[in-house]
């Protein structure tokens, strides 16, 4: 059987589920058990109801991701270190990395819900 390109509320369920837990609608669509990404963007322009879903998982998936970038600026655990000698020094590779991700989020969450 290949993968499923029939629309059913079953299916739109659990693509929206998927999304709303912060998956990216392609990264879903690469499960073998999922249409393809052209698919659901079809179904999307098809079904207003669809769509209306899709959008609130969306916006489920923004909120995910302010939470995901307060969670990582708020966790300073691996922002120090002790050297050879026991001193404690600032590891700036993993604060900027941080401060990386905590902006992609940002980034993201705003364009999925720009209010």
């Amino acid at each position: 059987m290949g993968r499923p390109s029939t629309f059913t509320q079953e299916l739109a369920d659990e693509i929206c589920q998927r999304v709303s837990e912060g998956r990216s609608l392609r990264d879903v669509c690469q499960d073998e058990d999922m249409p393809a990404r052209s698919t659901v963007r079809l179904w999307q322009a098809a079904d207003a109801e669809f769509s209306a879903q899709y959008a609130r998982a969306r916006e489920a998936q923004a909120d995910k991701l302010a939470e995901e970038a307060l969670q990582i600026a708020d966790d300073g655990r691996s922002d120090t270190y002790l050297d050879a000698e026991g001193n404690e020094r600032t590891d700036n590779e993993v604060i900027q990395r941080s401060k990386l991700r905590v902006d992609t989020r940002k980034w993201l969450a705003s364009k999925m819900a720009p209010k």
